[in-house]
């Protein structure tokens, strides 16, 4: 049986952890809240704006599916994104 591939986390800026996500550039790793409302790690692919809002095309890094998110379900930091899913 193979083995189950480690994610590296580290491939976020330390530097950006509490950086705005509005900031975020196609190639950076995010934290996202999917339609479930389950936490997932992945790579912003394209950034777009639509009716004022920014939206982020993420393609998950485990699974390596795309996601169409809003910009406001997303947050460089696991600790602000579990802040915005608990509605705080």
């Amino acid at each position: 049986m193979a083995r189950k591939k480690r994610i590296s986390k580290s491939k976020i800026n330390k530097s950006r952890l509490l950086d705005d996500i509005t900031t975020a550039k196609p190639g950076e790793f995010c934290y996202f809240i999917d339609r479930n409302r389950k936490i997932w790690w992945g790579e912003i692919q394209k950034t777009l704006t639509e009716n004022d809002e920014l939206i982020f095309q993420i393609m998950e890094e485990k699974e390596s599916k795309f996601y169409i998110v809003l910009a406001k379900n997303c947050a460089f930091s696991e600790k602000i994104i579990k802040e915005i899913k608990s509605g705080k």
